[in-house]
């Protein structure tokens, strides 16, 4: 008799937890009673009255164009040319009154070139946060499919690649080179569930930026989204350019000789240490490996030639502040913010009606008249352990017998009548 109280107590347990768990799902499920269902902050009056499209865009847009600059970091004519261009992409179509797309824009690139917070700007602009969270993923990923076959494209033909080593040539005076390569760990929020899959060797979570610059600062390769915890020395050696010049799949013009000599030389792009010694890779000789002058010339060309490449980066980051700390975003829209950013940064040099606003003297690494190294402002203005880091060493420092001695022959032209520049050796 005691046995079946038991049982019966146990059941009646059993159905009255079962009925607690089915009420629980069920206030769980119903309905959430909103306060509004607009808040009065971001109501389309309000926004229209008090909102910084108002209150700030237009202002600037109409009565200063250099604070206009700064807070988009574009010209007037350039924000309406990219409005244009990504206006089809970003329109909406709906029964209520869709946001305007002009407004949408000069949202995404307020936080792009500010770094503030999606709260602060949603609040800046008078938009919903939730809002906010989803149109800044679609304008970037807008940004990246209308500017990237425009300003963004690799070179297709022979051509293309000759007038970059002609530029590099005149300007950096380092002949036959067609870029110059640089990687960075860029900062970005811990993914969730990814493991220790983005948590990279400095100790933080990362995805990796590869791009290489041409002589005036623009990308003309990129690659975003590796792993911050890839095997270094697997990075470049996966990419698909990595693959196109071991393979000799590119348009890249064969070789064409060194100026004021016959000595016909191969194209090639150049790097820092970390990057391994190709025929179409050159990097500086080791620290300890520099006995002779040939080699320390070669190093100092190389490094100035190289520089493009650290300050593409600098104005970047100086730029879009956005990448002066971590992104707290999905990872997809981390990746696609990235790629938006290196289309902006090209797009905003190529149309050119600003470029002595966004590229100014004082901010990259420049020379003065005695061929001193000014550092740029870039330098400074970067936190420290900011959002781009370097990326480290990415490859074996052996290379094959035929990119030594082209190299060494490199070296020896550096130093002979034909190929060297009076103020080199004051430098080395």
């Amino acid at each position: 008799m005691n046995n079946l109280n038991v049982i019966k107590c146990l059941s009646l347990l059993l159905i009255v937890t079962k009925l607690v768990r089915i009420k629980l799902l069920l206030k769980r499920k119903q309905k959430r009673i909103r306060r509004w269902w607009v808040k009065p902050h971001i109501r389309e009056n309000i926004r229209n009255e008090l909102g910084a499209h108002k209150k700030v865009f237009l202002y600037f847009r109409t009565n200063d164009h250099e604070e206009f600059f700064k807070f988009t970091r574009m010209s007037v004519q350039q924000f309406d040319y990219l409005h244009d261009l990504l206006k089809p992409k970003i329109q909406k179509r709906s029964r209520r009154e869709p946001l305007p797309t002009e407004i949408r824009i000069a949202a995404t690139l307020s936080f792009l070139a500010h770094g503030d917070s999606v709260a602060t700007t949603s609040w800046f602009f008078r938009i919903g946060k939730s809002t906010m969270y989803k149109f800044i993923p679609e304008v970037c990923h807008a940004i990246w499919e209308v500017l990237h076959p425009i300003y963004l494209q690799c070179p297709q033909n022979e051509n293309e690649w000759i007038r970059i080593a002609d530029d590099f040539n005149n300007i950096w005076n380092f002949p036959n080179c067609i870029g110059a390569i640089d990687g960075k760990h860029c900062r970005i929020k811990a993914p969730s569930n990814s493991g220790s899959f983005f948590h990279n060797y400095k100790g933080y979570f990362s995805l990796v930026l590869l791009a290489i610059v041409d002589a005036s600062y623009r990308f003309i390769w990129v690659d975003i989204g590796d792993y911050g915890s890839k095997n270094d020395a697997g990075i470049w050696s996966q990419t698909k350019m990595s693959y196109a010049l071991e393979n000799n799949t590119i348009s890249i013009p064969k070789e064409r000789p060194l100026p004021n000599t016959n000595c016909s030389f191969p194209f090639f792009i150049i790097g820092d240490g970390g990057f391994p010694l190709k025929t179409y890779l050159m990097r500086p000789f080791a620290k300890n490996n520099l006995q002779n002058i040939e080699r320390r010339v070669f190093n100092y060309r190389l490094s100035r030639a190289r520089r493009v490449s650290e300050n593409a980066f600098g104005i970047l980051v100086t730029r879009w502040r956005i990448l002066q700390t971590p992104i707290a975003l999905k990872l997809s829209t981390a990746e696609t913010i990235v790629q938006a950013i290196t289309c902006l940064h090209n797009y905003i040099i190529n149309t050119k009606s600003c470029n002595n606003q966004y590229i100014q003297e004082n901010i990259i690494d420049h020379e003065n008249s005695a061929g001193e190294l000014i550092a740029g402002n870039w330098r400074t203005s970067m936190p420290e352990n900011g959002f781009i880091n370097r990326l480290g060493r990415i490859g074996a420092n052996v290379g094959a017998a035929t990119a030594v001695r082209q190299r060494d022959t490199l070296a020896r032209y550096f130093v002979s009548e034909e190929g060297s520049i009076s103020w080199q050796w004051q430098h080395i």
